[in-house]
């Protein structure tokens, strides 16, 4: 098991902070956050993982930085010899894979329907569902 969360404690002071305080995005400033980077340091493997839930999706901006995020950690990873599996989108029907009756993964342009076992073998870097 991974280091528990501490849950309920997010403080969005600082993402209030900046929002209220930077130039707006019609000036050219958007700001995201990526929800999960993933590393297996032993194996020297790291990938990105967005993830929607319900009929969330990607905003134009998001997809444009996300997009451009992903290009930056292919070059940066062949430089630094790590094995980056990608930037992926997961998307559920639920608040969590064991409460959704579907999910779907994207790389890129590559979508496909995924089984809780299968993302479970794919985020412990085990097996690659999506290319």
């Amino acid at each position: 098991m991974t280091k528990p969360e501490l849950f309920n404690s997010r403080d969005l002071s600082m993402s209030r902070w900046l929002r209220n305080i930077l130039r707006d995005s019609a000036t050219g400033l958007v700001l995201t956050d990526i929800d999960w980077i993933l590393e297996d340091y032993k194996q020297n493997r790291m990938m990105l993982l967005e993830v929607k839930i319900g009929r969330d999706d990607l905003s134009w901006s998001q997809e444009s930085i996300y997009n451009l995020a992903d290009n930056c950690f292919i070059f940066g990873a062949r430089q630094a010899s790590v094995d980056y599996w990608g930037f992926y989108v997961l998307r559920m029907t639920g608040s969590d894979p064991d409460k959704s009756d579907k999910m779907t993964i994207q790389h890129g342009s590559k979508l496909r329907a995924i089984t809780r076992d299968e993302l479970i073998k794919h985020l412990n870097f085990e097996k690659r569902f999506i290319v």
